[in-house]
């Protein structure tokens, strides 16, 4: 479905894009790594967010090493 003249199918072209570029977002968010696998001191537990400080399960100190970037 598109509106008739130049108009409209520049509506429908910037419209497509938009679904296309939320769709490889979607992608992206659920193909990406959220998790570091590390294992917690007190409890064990393996996985936790790359940015923890806490173990979610317990709340010990994590000391999780990054690349220092």
């Amino acid at each position: 479905i598109t509106l008739p003249g130049t108009t409209g199918r520049m509506i429908t072209v910037v419209i497509m894009i938009f679904g296309v570029t939320l769709f490889f977002n979607l992608a992206r968010a659920l193909l990406a790594p959220h998790k570091v696998r590390f294992p917690c001191p007190s409890c064990g537990l393996q996985r936790h967010d790359a940015d923890a400080v806490h173990c979610k399960a317990c709340g010990s100190i994590l000391n999780i090493p990054d690349d220092g970037t």
